[in-house]
């Protein structure tokens, strides 16, 4: 009697390595924005085949309760929707018989800074005043501030700042005699501070700061303060 057995054969596969996002750590975006998420060194996946890799993006709100696939996010990298409050992604990667999950990686909304205040200290101005014309706060985001000025006249300033209010003297322009002053309307083009997130436009289009600037005639000996109200050369203090 003679007994013939079948040879089994396997073929050893070696674990998937680097599957690895974002070297681990958290994923800073500003609020609303979405962010790409890849791996950390891209196309450097070793193990199961070493040739095909299959992937699928799955999310979480805490990280906790479980992870949801998400639909037809199948590619090596991802690219998130607009970031609103935390959130916790994986990469499962598949190859030949083998299969790897990456730690989760959270991603994590900036506040955006906020315009608070914007208002003119005095709404008549002398145009030889030397001092400040307009109060500006910016809360929130991250210091420092760089904050853009519009002075209604197609002039635009830019001032970098921090914390607390601050009183600023855009650019003005000494008005002709006739009518003897010039209409001004302050505004905030843009707030962009120090993590590169910007203010959002309804947020800044709700400021202005009118104001009205008198001439000051050339030279004036004594009066170094005083500037021309109207056209009846009113002298304005």
């Amino acid at each position: 009697t003679s007994i013939t057995s079948n040879v089994i054969s396997f073929t050893m596969q070696d674990s998937i390595e680097n599957n690895k996002i974002n070297n681990d750590l958290p994923v800073f975006v500003c609020y609303d924005e979405d962010s790409i998420l890849q791996a950390t060194i891209p196309n450097v996946l070793t193990g199961g085949d070493g040739t095909i890799y299959s992937y699928q993006w799955s999310i979480s709100p805490d990280s906790i309760g479980g992870y949801n696939d998400l639909t037809g996010e199948t590619n090596s990298l991802y690219t998130t929707e607009a970031i609103q409050s935390n959130r916790y992604y994986k990469r499962k990667v598949r190859s030949g018989d083998c299969e790897n999950t990456s730690l989760p990686v959270k991603i994590v909304p900036l506040a955006l800074p906020e315009l608070t205040t914007l208002s003119a200290i005095l709404n008549e101005r002398c145009y030889n005043e030397k001092d400040s014309l307009i109060n500006v706060e910016v809360q929130k985001g991250s210091l420092q501030y760089l904050v853009r000025f519009e002075n209604g006249k197609g002039i635009i300033d830019a001032r970098s700042f921090g914390i607390g209010i601050r009183t600023i003297r855009p650019s003005i322009t000494n008005p002709a005699l006739s009518p003897g002053y010039l209409d001004y309307d302050f505004k905030v083009v843009s707030i962009l501070d120090s993590k590169g997130c910007q203010a959002k436009a309804a947020n800044i289009s709700a400021f202005s700061a009118p104001m009205r600037v008198f001439t000051t005639p050339m030279p004036i000996p004594i009066f170094t303060k005083m500037c021309i109200k109207s056209m009846d050369a009113t002298p304005y203090p």
